[in-house]
């Protein structure tokens, strides 16, 4: 069932659960506001919560793995970085849960991709259409966060509209 959910609050709870096995240094890039986006809460923090897993796995106990949120006008991104020792090195490879993680956020309108982190290890990102806010007046902007006042829509296959 999608939800309109704050994707910086799913990677908090899931760094939150990470940390509890994890000794190395796993930070989430603080961000000033929301990113909302219609998901389902479950499949989504279990994406999340499966790249992280790879990441601290990767980055081993001394390690560090970074989780940055961002988003411009219309898609929201999740990045998840490891200093670990790359691709081709770490016992599991890009398999079975990478198909996983793609069709859970192809449900959502979503797509993923990996690729060489600057820091050595892996770059994960995965993005997801923002959700489209509808004022009082009727109008869309999906580059702010949403209000009180305001009501989220969804347009047909997840995508962000503008009328």
């Amino acid at each position: 069932q999608l939800r309109l959910t704050d994707l910086r609050q799913l990677a908090d709870e899931a760094a939150t659960a990470e940390r509890v096995a994890y000794p190395g240094d796993l930070q989430v890039v603080p961000g000033a506001e929301p990113v909302l986006v219609y998901v389902d809460q479950l499949d989504v923090r279990g994406i999340i919560s499966n790249l992280l897993s790879n990441a601290t796995r990767a980055a081993g106990p001394v390690g560090s793995v970074k989780i940055e949120i961002s988003r411009d006008s219309c898609l929201a991104q999740l990045v998840v970085e490891d200093t670990g020792p790359g691709f081709g090195n770490v016992p599991g490879g890009a398999g079975l849960g990478w198909r996983i993680m793609a069709q859970g956020l192809a449900r959502c309108g979503g797509k993923i991709s990996y690729g060489q982190s600057a820091c050595g290890g892996v770059r994960a990102s995965f993005w997801l259409p923002l959700a489209v806010i509808r004022d009082w007046r009727g109008t869309c902007d999906e580059t702010r966060p949403l209000r009180r006042s305001e009501t989220p829509v969804r347009s047909a296959g997840g995508r962000p509209r503008r009328t």
